[in-house]
């Protein structure tokens, strides 16, 4: 079976090309940041232009796409509006309607920050309430994929972290310990909840979309809700990091461009159930990290 993965390069996309090459003809997208990955073939493109796009998914001809590729650092989308819709609604958009020429299934990467943060917890059937521009784009990516008539999945993500590779900027995780390991202090709130997901355990829960043609909306979260700031601090323990570098503090302070949902925890029974994919804690995702050492460990393992 062909799958063709857009944002190929990226933390979550880098993953699936490795997992997914191990048993199908993989093919991957890239813009700037080219990487390569025994089994995986990549094209440079732009799922803004819809004619290279069309043409590139054309000549594949992939059975399956998964759409990873999106403007995902929530501040810059932001301050980059324009841009961002381009990217994000527009390539969307260019994804879908090739999607229907060839008839292929689409698997979306959505975001638990579609959620407004105030309940938390959420389930996938709960209604989304996007806070920010870049949460607003992945809300309407849904909203077209689910209108599309289109076979798909949507699988929604957070907080994506793993060793990440050069061209690949720093993730949360590998943010905490690299600014702890140079002896920097770092501010950390303690009133933003989300359910991490390693990038690895990540891919493991699309690879059981595809394997079980699922259908529909699923969260592909880990199974732990937790602050960042405690999250931080869990980070430095299992790293030998000093932790008292991290300075609690709380959102309001940061002047952040966009804004955060309080508590966007997604629930995973639904994944859990229905495809017996097992969500990992935060605690077996760092080891997992640890095991692994940096990318190259995380590449060749």
């Amino acid at each position: 079976m062909k799958i063709l993965i857009t944002g190929g390069s990226g933390l979550l996309g880098s993953r699936l090309c490795k997992l997914f090459s191990k048993e199908f003809d993989v093919y991957a997208t890239y813009t700037r940041n080219k990487i390569d990955i025994k089994g995986c073939k990549f094209f440079a493109a732009d799922i803004t232009d819809i004619l290279k796009i069309s043409t590139l998914i054309k000549k594949v001809s992939p059975e399956i796409i998964v759409h990873a590729a999106a403007l995902t650092d929530v501040d810059y989308c932001e301050n980059h509006q324009k841009e961002t819709w381009e990217i994000n609604v527009g390539g969307t958009k260019n994804i879908i309607n090739t999607c229907k020429e060839i008839e292929a299934r689409l698997i979306f990467i959505s975001t638990d920050y579609v959620f407004d943060g105030i309940k938390g917890n959420y389930s996938e059937d709960d209604g989304i309430n996007p806070l920010n521009y870049y949460a607003k784009t992945k809300a309407e990516g849904e909203r077209m994929l689910k209108e599309s008539n289109l076979e798909y999945a949507i699988a929604r993500a957070s907080v994506i972290y793993g060793w990440n590779g050069p061209g690949q900027r720093l993730n949360f995780v590998t943010w905490v310990i690299d600014s702890l390991k140079e002896g920097k202090t770092i501010n950390v709130v303690d009133d933003q909840y989300n359910t991490p997901t390693f990038a690895d355990n990540g891919a493991e829960a699309l690879y059981s979309i595809v394997r079980k043609e699922a259908y529909g909306v699923y969260h592909m979260t880990g199974r732990e809700c937790i602050n960042r700031y405690e999250f931080a601090k869990t980070i430095a323990d299992a790293f030998n990091l000093d932790k008292s570098n991290i300075i609690l503090a709380k959102t309001l302070q940061l002047r952040q461009s966009a804004k955060r949902p309080y508590n966007s925890c997604l629930l995973t029974s639904k994944i859990e159930s229905e495809l017996k994919h097992n969500p990992f804690t935060i605690n077996e995702g760092l080891k997992a990290m640890k095991r692994q050492k940096n990318y190259k460990g995380w590449l060749n393992g």
